[in-house]
């Protein structure tokens, strides 16, 4: 796999491009190490060590290290400072969408979103009118991924299906009209014509819908003068 090529001695400057063992990569150029670094100094990103007077990796100061960051001189190991990363030789913020997490990764733009990283991962949050479905961002409105659930919205027959502040529902089709929260009814309403047939009203609804039961006589004769207060009666009582 090839690494940071400004440091890295067997990708020195471009992929595959080793450098020999006496030497370093300074810079993205392979560079001779001093035989004895106690008599000549080590280029930047090596420390020299007074046992082996050779150029070990490492650093000696801070300023050796990337910003902002500080050098471990016990170690000779760079760190960053509290909300940042390491990218290479690069100190990054955490928060950075660009070089996100230890992977330093590049957080990949989702449509309708703005992309972020959050405790670093990736993430992203859905603009207005949309919301979140798993790894997307859906339409509030669409009937398809309906409220915090991506719900699919079904509707009863004689109805369309519609997402109405995020919440599945349905509208009747043209001539329908609605009976709670289940169906959708043919209007009627009752009328000399009915004979006196038992007709019930929706719940949801001022028009009504055929029962399956013939009131007593009385009783449609009470319900006809209800609606017709000013005619006569009917059908007459038996």
């Amino acid at each position: 796999m090839c690494l940071d090529t400004r440091t890295d001695r067997y990708n020195c400057g471009v992929c595959g491009l080793a450098c020999h063992s006496n030497q370093a990569c300074v810079a993205g150029q392979c560079q001779q190490l001093p035989s004895d670094c106690t008599t000549a100094a080590c280029p930047a990103g090596f420390f020299c060590n007074q046992g082996s007077k050779q150029c070990d990796p490492g650093c000696n100061a801070n300023s050796d290290c990337p910003q902002p960051g500080s050098c471990d001189t016990r170690l000779h190991r760079c760190s960053c400072n509290a909300g940042f990363h390491a990218c290479g030789q690069q100190c990054i913020p955490d928060d950075s969408t660009q070089a996100c997490g230890p992977s330093c990764a590049s957080c990949e733009g989702v449509s309708n979103a703005v992309p972020a990283c959050t405790n670093n991962r990736c993430d992203f949050s859905c603009n207005a009118g949309y919301h979140r479905c798993g790894d997307a961002c859906g339409l509030d409105t669409d009937v398809n991924t309906c409220d915090s659930m991506c719900t699919p919205c079904q509707a009863p027959p004689n109805a369309i299906p519609v997402c109405h502040n995020q919440q599945c529902d349905f509208l009747c089709n043209t001539g329908f009209h609605r009976c709670g929260n289940t169906r959708c009814r043919w209007p009627r309403r009752i009328s000399p014509a009915t004979r006196g047939r038992n007709w019930s009203r929706c719940a949801a609804a001022t028009r009504w819908y055929r029962s399956s039961t013939r009131a007593p006589a009385h009783t449609r004769a009470r319900r006809a003068a209800e609606r017709w207060p000013t005619s006569t009666p009917w059908p007459p009582v038996t």
